[in-house]
């Protein structure tokens, strides 16, 4: 859920709307789920878990999703890892590929053949 708040957030369809529904989706994973996971019956924090997966879900659907979520679900068909594991290291790999664009484009990159400009 998490990683799926995350992933909405910075996506590039995202918008005022979808960014509130996602940054409540992440306060409420930080805040519920220690609780969550201390106490199963803590019927408090299972329902502020559901309502973040909710309002992530919804954000899914409605500000599209990334490559790096689609590679996921590939591995996941192929080796069977669960979702948010395969999706979180594939998000890592598709920022840093953002960071060294980013840096290429700013001149501050210091991998070869990246010149600074």
């Amino acid at each position: 859920m998490l990683v799926h708040a995350i992933e909405v957030y910075t996506s590039t369809w995202a918008n005022d709307f979808i960014d509130a529904q996602q940054l409540r989706a992440i306060r409420l994973v930080f805040q519920y789920l220690p609780p969550a996971c201390a106490d199963g019956n803590d019927l408090e924090a299972r329902e502020k878990m559901a309502n973040g997966a909710a309002l992530a879900g919804f954000g899914l659907a409605n500000a599209n999703v990334t490559l790096a979520h689609c590679l996921a679900h590939s591995l996941g068909g192929h080796s069977h890892p669960p979702h948010g594991r395969a999706r979180g290291c594939y998000y890592l790999i598709q920022w840093s590929i953002l960071l060294v664009q980013i840096r290429s484009d700013t001149g501050d990159c210091p991998l070869p053949g990246h010149r600074r400009r």
